[in-house]
């Protein structure tokens, strides 16, 4: 298992979380101006801060993560597609996890046609590969940190939102998942777990929430598309 552990010299080390591989990827410049890449699994470090980073991926806008963690003299910055289930199991296991503490941070794939189990314990085929992270904590990062997804959710991460069609070939009714509905609330949600971590370090450190300019409640609610409390 290869860990990032990156190069001396003080100033951040920015990688990105791969959502096909599960890998952490840094990328740098070669002598002839090529972008070189490098491959990471694991990537470790106190998490400091958590802030929302806006960007673009072929003309569309998305919406990013930059989980900030320093490691002794180290200081990294891990950018994860804040729109991706990957994002949103990683922010509900944060939302678990002891602030202040070193943190292990680890990609992993569960391939297509692997056995899945449902949550009422029946098991089944996955149908496509599934891209997640990991977080684990404790002496020699032993304990792995179960997600809690916040007290709608719990334990399980949120099902697909869905809708009843008619099908003009059987006339029948079926099932359809609403994909923009069910992307919508997934990304909402993954802020919100993020700005739940972000109040508990700034908690922690006795700071006020507008002193900081990490992910703050108000900007989790403006992302979501609510209005800001009044000052």
């Amino acid at each position: 298992m290869q860990a990032l552990q990156r190069r001396a010299g003080g100033s951040t080390t920015f990688v990105q979380f791969n959502g096909k591989t599960g890998k952490i990827v840094l990328k740098t410049k070669g002598e002839g101006g090529q972008t070189l890449s490098e491959s990471f699994d694991t990537i470790a470090g106190t998490i400091t801060d958590i802030k929302r980073k806006d960007d673009e991926f072929e003309g569309k806008p998305v919406v990013k993560l930059a989980v900030q963690l320093v490691n002794g003299t180290e200081r990294y910055q891990l950018e994860v597609n804040a729109g991706t289930r990957a994002a949103m199991e990683f922010m509900a296991r944060l939302n678990n996890a002891e602030v202040g503490q070193p943190t292990l941070i680890q990609g992993y794939v569960l391939e297509k046609g692997s056995e899945m189990q449902y949550g009422d314990g029946t098991t089944g085929i996955r149908d496509n590969d599934y891209v997640g992270i990991s977080v684990r904590q404790g002496p020699d990062f032993g304990t792995k940190v179960a997600p809690n997804y916040g007290p709608e959710f719990g334990e399980k991460a949120p099902k697909a939102i869905t809708f009843e069609k008619l099908n003009h070939k059987t006339k029948e009714m079926e099932t359809v998942v609403d994909k923009e509905a069910t992307a919508e609330r997934n990304l909402e949600l993954t802020q919100e777990l993020a700005g739940e971590f972000v109040h508990r370090i700034q908690e922690s450190k006795g700071e006020n929430n507008s002193e900081s300019d990490g992910l703050s409640g108000d900007e989790v609610q403006e992302a979501a598309g609510r209005p800001r409390a009044a000052a």
